[in-house]
């Protein structure tokens, strides 16, 4: 080593020992690390490189020089002499050589690392004898075993699987001498690791007296074989399946999950195994082996260790349990037989689909799903392993195993596999979707035994009840039994009714061929009638069962009246005098199921029900009159009698119905006191004591003003909601209503009310709307300010929590108020949406843009996002949906603008405060962040459908309208950047919509802004490269806007040429290519070649997701060191 390398390396040694050492100041840090990248851009940096690492024993040092080395063979390699690079690749194999296993860990992987590059570059052709020398390197020690193999694993992750970085070094030509390379090495390399690994598992279960272990030593053995197993994953997924039967592997996996240091490495490897691609006959080939040795699959999850390391090792042999049964049932035909110890397989199934663990139990789904759809499998106890299938989603049906409810066995997994109970609750209603499609399956193939296994469950239940009358009330958990028993029912039966033949006969007495269905149904049927009790869980439960049986009454009409009998009698259910608070909330779940029960069975049947109208209107009006009905039961009630009245068969009929029932509710809504109270934020608060001081003695007049305006607002949206044309309304002279196209055959008797209701409906929307200015928001007492916050009903479900109203913290008083605030505005967008639906009336008023802009569309500074996306929904869509044609530029041109510069400046300011969040790692106000993130997506979405609605009904007018059409496009822009995979993929769709259907858009004043904004955002898309499942998509609409703009002006291409590596001569070669290009696929083509190639934007799509894929959080990376006394011999398999 001459004097002048002895010189930098001192000083390299100094730099880095500055550069470390916290008493350096800034000064020396910064002079130290430009001196240090300076060094590693010599020509010679090499030469330093060498001197270090065969000299030094300082690690930092060593672990620069290696930097030196890796920095040359990526960025410089072919710029060096043969004479250098042999010398480096020497130097390589020679430090591989003397390393020891005190070596640091990250000095060890940034060896393998630089071999590989080095490999990626001059093997085979200029090494020929690498892999002999890394085979006789691996000889030394287990230290140059363990570095052989992570440079065997590593290498196909950079070349099989076609990683970023390699990608932009390797030539397709290098690429394919290195995949020949290894395709040629396959067959030695697999004898390597098959001796390597009959050695060492030798020397693991039988240690000779020659070779006695320490505990050290058989922990060091323990993580080799180890290593070997992972350096197999790299290739069992693409080597030909024969170099693997040849060698047993196969066997040797089936046989290691029997050992605990070893079962979750040799897992890895089957899963990876048995995804293997390839023809049905050739898969069938793989799957033999495992079904021989199924034995041991079941021993495997006998064998405890460690409670937590035997959960990973079981969920993850049950994804290696269920793609080896869905690889069998996917193949299977008349040529292929049962295999072997299926009878075992499918007990493990079973046992795995009903263990506690929603996460575990969740993954065995697909196979069941598909065993079931399989219609084929001759099986002597298939109907048993049905029957068990069923047994167990009725049991995970229940909703039982939040993690932050340690009280079942259920939720001890659930704290494993879930952070939150937000995370556990979200996760487990995906499941429980799953679960009912099961249920459907084995119905749609089975029905009738579906429904004897349910309805024999259900009235097994009844039994019990029956025999337990006097309890007092149920538990959670017994409660949360019964509703999946009734939501089983009621999934089965309408499973039958929709999706199986001739579902009319199946409760026909003269036509079941099976009379035990209808002996099981009266026997259900009567305990459900017979049994009276006072808990209400149980009537609640009696409710929900007596609904599902709708088929039932369609074939059964006479029973009609005995379930009028059981129901209607429930509706004033006692108890709500009762101090308990929780059996106060189950008394009116209970009363409102009971009104809910006949609203949903009069719209089934509203035919069947008819006879019965009469005695269900008195006992209505007996209710009312004995007061012995609540005011949102009494609103609940008029939903009921609507359904009888849209029966009713001609406009007069009806509108005398209505005129009954609503002629008080609207002498109250146009009264004097309520017209002064709706008419101002001041006299509003005064009229509902908002700025009196919370209480529970408030004075009974203003407990009754909030009751009653809530009752009358709620009454008359119900009506506008509800009411239809009659039957016959068409015969008795009146016009047909035609909007925007869509022929009404008659009119709506509400109509007749919209005079006298719509001008309070207006004045209180406005109203509202003030109420939230910051000067009307500070006139409200200090106790009731919460009253303007989301109510926790709504925030719970949306934080992952479980409401309860009995956990409520807060006054009744507030709740109320803050419903009563809600109900209002539902009320009024409600209301008036309907009216552009049902009125005609309201598009003859001259003056109806004023109207609207100084109501609903007033003050929109001060409401919420939340308010937002209702008014959107309930009015906008409607308005634009009945417009008539001739109308738009009149009603829309006054108000459109306006609103779509209000939502494109709450969305862009909203998905930009996200990214600036994410950016910046906050967590404070964690809850508040994600409850109003939810509320934006949901007002982008209400968004991107309004402008899907208008570019569908009123295509003339929009693009005929700049003033419209540009905060149109930038919210939908503010969208395509939201960078929100639900948004992102509606943004795409109304953008093609916009682009594809109309060629208006190829008018100048549109130029700029979608060849401009429009386009820059989507090829920012593309660079992020966030979503690289929609790169098809938005390279779509790339082509789409450039196709139509690059002709006929310059915005698109002043986009390009701000890009890298766009020139202007390069983009006028483009533009001449498309010219010539007339097909759409060869468009497509030279689009990306421009994105990828020429920009360098990357277009590869991400992995689909498969069973293999567990969430970050659950993924295992820990393997028990610990061996396991009982180990079986499999010395044999490597004879």
């Amino acid at each position: 080593m001459n004097n002048d390398i002895i010189l930098v390396v001192n000083q390299i040694e100094q730099a880095l020992s500055l550069l470390h050492d916290p008493k350096s100041n800034n000064k020396q840090r910064e002079e130290s690390q430009v001196f240090l990248e300076e060094i590693k851009t010599r020509a010679n940096a090499h030469s330093y490189a060498i001197a270090i690492i065969t000299t030094s024993n300082n690690d930092i040092l060593k672990h620069f020089a290696l930097h030196i080395i890796e920095t040359l063979v990526k960025n410089r390699w072919y710029e060096c002499n043969d004479q250098e690079r042999e010398l480096i690749k020497k130097e390589i194999l020679e430090l591989m050589r003397r390393i020891t296993s005190n070596e640091p860990k990250f000095i060890k992987e940034k060896l393998v690392t630089i071999l590989v590059d080095v490999i990626k570059r001059d093997w085979p052709q200029r090494w020929m004898n690498l892999l002999t020398s890394l085979i006789e390197i691996s000889k030394i020690s287990d230290t140059q075993t363990e570095l052989v193999l992570s440079t065997f694993g590593l290498l196909p992750h950079d070349i099989i699987f076609d990683t970023g970085s390699t990608s932009q070094v390797l030539s397709d030509q290098r690429r394919k001498d290195l995949m020949a390379g290894i395709n040629l090495a396959v067959t030695s390399l697999f004898e390597y690791f098959y001796q390597l690994l009959e050695s060492k598992y030798t020397q693991y279960k039988q240690p000779t007296p020659a070779t006695t272990t320490t505990p050290q030593q058989t922990k060091q053995v323990i993580h080799l074989i180890n290593v070997l197993l992972t350096t197999l994953r790299s290739y069992i997924e693409w080597v030909p399946s024969k170099v693997i039967f040849d060698h047993k592997l196969d066997q040797i996996f089936c046989q290691l999950i029997l050992d605990v240091p070893f079962r979750m490495g040799a897992c890895e490897n089957l899963i990876l195994f048995l995804g293997r691609k390839g023809r049905p006959d050739e898969r069938i080939e793989l799957i033999q082996t495992p079904f021989n040795f199924m034995e041991n699959f079941l021993n495997s999850i006998k064998i405890n260790s460690d409670f937590e390391d035997d959960y990973s090792f079981h969920k993850r042999i049950t994804q290696a349990l269920t793609i080896l049964g869905t690889v069998h049932l996917n193949a299977y035909d008349d040529k292929h037989k049962i295999p072997n110890n299926y009878n075992i397989y499918l007990q493990l199934m079973l046992q795995m689909v009903s263990h506690p663990s929603i996460l575990l139990s969740s993954f065995v789904l697909p196979f069941w799903h598909t065993f079931i759809k399989v219609e084929s499998l001759e099986l002597s106890y298939l109907e048993e392993v049905i029957k068990q299938i069923m047994e167990t989603m009725l049991v995970k049906f229940v909703r039982i195993g939040d993690p932050e409810k340690s009280d079942s066995e259920q939720s001890k997994y659930s704290e494993i596999d879930f952070g939150t109970s937000k995370e556990w609750s979200n996760f487990f209603g995906g499941v429980r979707t799953r679960y009912l499609d099961i249920i459907k399956l084995i119905t749609i193939q089975r029905r009738e035994m579906a429904y004897i296994f349910i309805a024999t469950k259900v009235a097994d239940v009844l039994d019990a009840l029956k025999a337990n009358l006097n309890v007092a009330s149920l538990s959670h958990e017994q409660t949360l039994v019964l509703e999946s028993h009734s939501h089983i029912l009621d999934s089965i039966l309408l499973n039958i009714k929709d999706f199986t033949p001739e579902s009319s006969l199946f409760f026909n007495k003269e036509q079941q061929q099976q009379p035990n269905i209808i002996q099981l149904t009266d026997r259900v049927l009567n305990l459900l009638f017979e049994i009276n009790s006072t808990e209400p869980n149980i009537t609640s439960f009696q409710i929900d069962c007596l609904q599902a049986y709708i088929l039932y009454y369609q074939t059964n009409p006479e029973s009609i009246k005995f379930l009028l009998n059981k129901i209607v009698p429930l509706i004033p259910f006692p108890g709500l005098d009762n101090p308990n608070r929780s059996f106060q909330n189950s008394v009116l779940h209970t009363r409102r199921r009971a009104i809910s029960s006949l609203i949903g069975i009069s719209t089934n049947i509203s035919h069947l029900m008819k006879p019965y109208f009469d005695i269900l209107y008195k006992s209505v009006v007996e209710l009312f009159q004995k007061n012995v009905v609540t005011e949102t039961e009494k609103v609940m009630l008029f939903h009921l009698l609507i359904v009888f009245s849209n029966n009713l068969p001609s406009y007069q009929q009806t509108l005398d119905f209505y005129k009954g029932i609503l002629t008080p509710i609207i002498e109250q809504w146009v009264s004097l006191e309520m017209s002064t109270a709706l008419s101002s934020p001041d006299a509003f608060i005064q009229y509902l004591g908002l700025s009196i001081a919370d209480s529970q003695n408030l004075d009974a007049t203003l407990v009754s003003r909030r009751k009653n305006i809530q009752y009358v607002a709620s009454t008359l949206q119900i009506f506008w909601k509800k009411s239809q044309i009659p039957t016959n309304s068409s015969d008795e002279l009146f016009a047909p209503f035609i909007s925007n196209g869509i022929s009404y055959n008659g009119k709506w008797p509400i109509s007749s009310f919209v005079k006298q209701v719509l001008p309070g409906v207006l004045s209180l929307t406005r109203t509202l709307h003030q109420l939230w200015m910051p000067e009307h928001r500070a006139k409200i007492h200090p106790s009731l300010s919460t009253i303007f916050n989301l109510d926790d009903s709504i925030t719970a479900p949306l934080l992952g929590f479980e409401y309860h109203k009995e956990q409520k913290s807060e006054s009744s008083n507030v709740t109320f108020l803050r419903n009563i605030l809600d109900c209002l505005r539902d009320a009024c967008y409600e209301i008036v949406g309907y009216g552009f639906n049902h009125s005609d009336e309201l598009f003859s008023l001259p003056d109806l843009p004023l109207v609207l802009l100084d109501s609903v569309f007033s003050y929109l500074e001060s409401i919420e996002n939340r308010h937002l996306k209702l008014l959107v929904k309930h009015i906008l869509n409607y308005l634009i949906k009945n417009c008539p044609t001739k109308l738009e530029h009149t009603i829309f041109e006054p108000i459109l603008p306006l609103l779509f510069s209000v939502l494109f400046n709450r969305i862009k300011a909203g998905w930009e405060l996200i990214k600036l969040r994410s950016q910046k790692g906050e967590k404070e106000n964690e809850k508040n962040e994600i409850v109003e993130d939810k509320i934006l997506r949901d007002v982008s979405m209400e968004f991107l459908m309004c402008c899907s609605n208008i570019i569908t009904q009123s295509p003339n007018y929009i693009f005929s309208s700049i003033d419209v059409m540009t905060p149109m496009v930038y919210g939908i822009s503010s969208c395509l950047m939201a960078m929100d995979t639900p948004i992102l993929k509606k943004s795409l769709i109304v953008s093609t919509q916009l682009l594809v259907d109309h060629e208006k858009v190829n008018d100048p004043k549109f130029f700029k802004l979608i060849g401009s904004e429009m386009f820059g955002c989507c090829i920012k898309i593309l660079i992020v490269n966030k979503f690289a499942e929609f790169s098809n998509d938005i390279q779509s609409i790339i082509r789409l806007i450039y196709m139509k703009y690059y002709q006929i002006c310059n915005y698109p291409q002043e986009i390009l040429l701000s890009l890298p590596n766009i020139t202007p001569p390069i983009l006028q070669a483009f533009n001449k290519d498309l010219i010539s290009t007339r097909s759409e696929k060869s468009q497509k083509v030279l689009f990306k070649k421009l994105l990828q190639d020429v920009i360098g934007i990357p277009l590869n799509k991400l992995k689909k997701e498969s069973i293999l894929d567990l969430p970050e959080k659950l993924f295992i990376s820990k393997i028990s060191d610990q061996s396991n006394e009982n180990i079986s011999n499999i010395s044999n398999l490597f004879n």
